[in-house]
């Protein structure tokens, strides 16, 4: 997490939010010294989803666009967010998707 919030602070993203669940009140002093903000899903049992709510309802009504990203795929690079903001700032999808290889997602290995 401490790992993530630093990537987007690295490419100019400073508002953000850390939804936590389980075990909120450690999170949330993790997190305090990193400036993000925390938002605590109640409802984290019923799964990710509630906890993506719980991030969309924790942002400003002005907001215009957000990432989305789980604290479980780590291995995001700077590179990959520069590009898809500058994606973004010329198109102006409703969504944006990284890919690799010209699939949706990004790269694991062949099964």
């Amino acid at each position: 997490m401490e790992r993530a919030v630093g990537l987007f602070q690295s490419v100019g993203v400073f508002h953000i939010v850390v939804v936590a669940g389980h075990r909120a009140d450690e999170l949330t002093n993790t997190v305090k010294p990193l400036n993000a903000l925390t938002a605590v899903n109640p409802d984290y049992k019923r799964g990710m989803f509630s906890s993506v709510i719980a991030g969309l309802r924790a942002l400003p009504s002005n907001v215009k666009a957000f990432f989305l990203l789980p604290v479980d795929i780590p291995l995001v690079r700077s590179a990959t967010l520069r590009r898809l903001i500058d994606y973004h700032k010329q198109k102006k999808p409703a969504v944006c998707y990284p890919t690799f290889q010209g699939k949706r997602g990004h790269p694991r290995s062949e099964e």
